[in-house]
């Protein structure tokens, strides 16, 4: 959980979940086999390693379209138990998952200059189709949501942030204070 914490790899929260699930999971059979009677109030749900399977599927291939179902089948579960037991162990929708996990890539996408190809920076709409998104409305709309701000003022604000940094070199403070202009 430690080493998940401090490395930050991408979805890093998903997997501290899992982690502190099966941990807890594991702490529960030890209990449970040492007599004790006193059940945990906050016990996980006995299947809660079901969605496993999904997550790294979501993973590994957020940029296809999949439905619902095809990601209940690869749990065995029917769309409806799936969507309540997802939504019950990671706290938001599998669509709003599966979204936040595009928005995250692209985020990447948009502050990154190792993705362009012969000092081509791929467009807000390259970017959207490369993550998923059917549309480019859809993708503006969905990364509004979840960062509140626009594609477009997102990726300038990181590239002004970059720029500022390039230009200020250790060598030019004094001490604790900026030099002089």
């Amino acid at each position: 959980v430690i080493k998940e914490m401090e490395e930050k790899k991408p979805h890093y929260q998903t997997s501290v979940t899992g982690l502190l699930l099966a941990l807890s999971i594991e702490l529960y059979r030890i209990q449970s086999e040492g007599g004790s009677n006193i059940a945990p109030t906050n016990q996980p749900p006995e299947n809660a390693m079901v969605i496993s399977p999904v997550l790294d599927y979501i993973e590994d291939n957020y940029a296809q379209q999949f439905d619902i179902n095809y990601l209940a089948d690869i749990c065995r579960l029917s769309p409806t138990h799936f969507r309540r037991l997802f939504h019950s162990i990671i706290g938001t929708s599998p669509l709003d998952f599966v979204n936040n996990t595009r928005i995250t890539k692209a985020c990447n996408l948009l502050r990154s200059t190792e993705y362009s190809i012969m000092e081509h920076k791929y467009s807000v709409l390259e970017i959207s189709e490369m993550v998923g998104f059917r549309s480019v409305s859809s993708f503006n709309r969905h990364f509004m949501d979840v960062m509140q701000i626009t594609p477009r003022a997102y990726r300038n604000e990181t590239l002004q942030v970059k720029e500022n940094q390039e230009k200020l070199s250790i060598l030019e403070y004094k001490g604790w204070m900026y030099p002089e202009k």
